[in-house]
């Protein structure tokens, strides 16, 4: 069989680029050594514990977030989509849970049962404005970082004044961040944060 364009791999940048081109109407062929595609986007059960294997940056299908957007560029439907209740729990050092709720309410609230309530609704809701500003932004910096001239052109041409909000962030140490928020201090939640 003849192809366009053979992609090596099925990880997360290799099946966008696939998706992409197929949009296109080019014929793809994606080769993989694995049993499973995905590449990072896998997970493997041990000991009664998921575990991700690899990146976990291609999330979400809220407005802005890269799945979303490339569900809406290809126009790839998924039927059978369901949101999970309880998306993530990490068990702490301490042996305790914390649920990683989806609703920046309830996550909060589940942060401060665990880690107490001195600065934590500050932080979370700094911390979700800053990641809507990041997805927002990533989407319209497409050629970002820039590998040559015309790169830098699109980025210029894409570029929004409210764009430069995130530039202070960018140069901000996370210790800087929880010192902010009254919470270098607090060592559980330091400790979940570094991890």
């Amino acid at each position: 069989m003849q192809y366009d364009v053979i992609v090596v791999g099925s990880g997360f940048g290799a099946l966008t680029a696939a998706a992409l081109l197929c949009k296109r109407g080019l014929s793809v062929c994606i080769l993989e050594q694995a049993k499973y595609p995905g590449g990072c986007a896998t997970s493997f059960k041990r000991k009664g514990y998921w575990f991700e294997t690899g990146a976990t940056t291609l999330v979400g299908l809220d407005e802005h977030m890269p799945l979303r957007y490339l569900l809406d560029e290809t126009g790839i439907q998924l039927p059978n989509l369901r949101k999970l209740e309880v998306p993530m729990q990490v068990r702490l050092c301490n042996g305790d849970i914390v649920t990683r709720y989806p609703d920046l309410e309830q996550w909060i609230i589940e942060a401060e049962r665990v880690f107490g309530k001195p600065g934590q609704r500050a932080f979370w809701e700094h911390c979700y404005k800053v990641s809507q500003q990041v997805w927002r932004v990533s989407l319209q910096q497409q050629s970002f970082p820039f590998s040559n001239a015309k790169d830098l052109l699109q980025a210029v041409a894409s570029f929004k004044p409210s764009q430069l909000q995130l530039i202070s962030g960018a140069f901000r140490t996370m210790e800087e961040v929880l010192r902010r928020f009254n919470l270098l201090d607090n060592r559980l939640f330091v400790d979940f944060v570094n991890e």
